[in-house]
C-alpha cells in the first residue's frame, strides 16, 4: 500500500501538522519537511502509481503557500492504480475536494463509504458527491 497523509498533533504551543508518506511493502516512509502546514490550509494529496510500471509517485502541495514537495519509490508489484482511502481521526469535519481516483472524479466511480465506529456506535458522518467527501465527527 502507498500512502500518504498529514498527522498533527497538538500541544500546550498548539497545533502542529506534518505531511508524511509511507511504502508499506517496502517499509519505507518519511516526512514531507519542507511544507509548512496551518490551520486551514488547503492541502493537494496525490498518490501515482501507474499500471503498467513498478514506480509509486507521493506529491504533497499546501495550495495556500505553494510549497510542494514528491518522493517516488521502486514498488515491489504493480498497484492497481483505481484504490483510495481516507483515515481520518477525531477532527471536526474534514472535506476532501476535488477528490479523483485513477484519474476519475469521485462520483462517476462504483464507490463504498465507509463510517468509523467503535463497539456499534458511528463516529463519523461521511457523504459524498461527484467531487469531493465530506467526513463529519460525531
Amino acid at each position: 500500500m502507498l500512502q500518504i497523509g498529514i498527522v498533527f498533533n497538538v500541544t500546550a504551543d498548539g497545533p502542529s501538522y506534518t505531511p508524511t508518506y509511507r511504502y508499506g511493502a517496502s517499509g519505507s516512509e518519511g516526512f514531507f519537511n519542507d511544507v509548512q502546514i496551518a490551520a486551514g490550509d488547503a492541502i493537494k494529496l496525490t498518490v501515482n502509481a501507474p499500471v503498467d510500471v513498478k514506480l509509486g509517485i507521493v506529491t504533497v502541495q499546501n495550495l495556500n503557500n505553494n510549497q510542494k514537495a514528491t518522493n517516488q519509490f521502486n514498488l515491489l508489484e504493480n498497484l492497481c492504480g483505481k484504490t483510495a482511502e481516507w483515515v481520518p481521526v477525531n477532527f471536526g469535519t474534514l472535506i476532501f475536494a476535488n477528490a479523483e481516483v485513477g484519474g476519475d472524479d469521485f462520483g462517476q466511480l462504483d464507490r463504498e463509504l465507509f463510517n468509523i465506529a467503535q463497539n456499534g456506535k458511528p463516529l463519523t458522518n461521511v457523504t459524498a458527491d461527484n467531487d469531493s467527501v465530506t467526513v463529519t465527527w460525531l
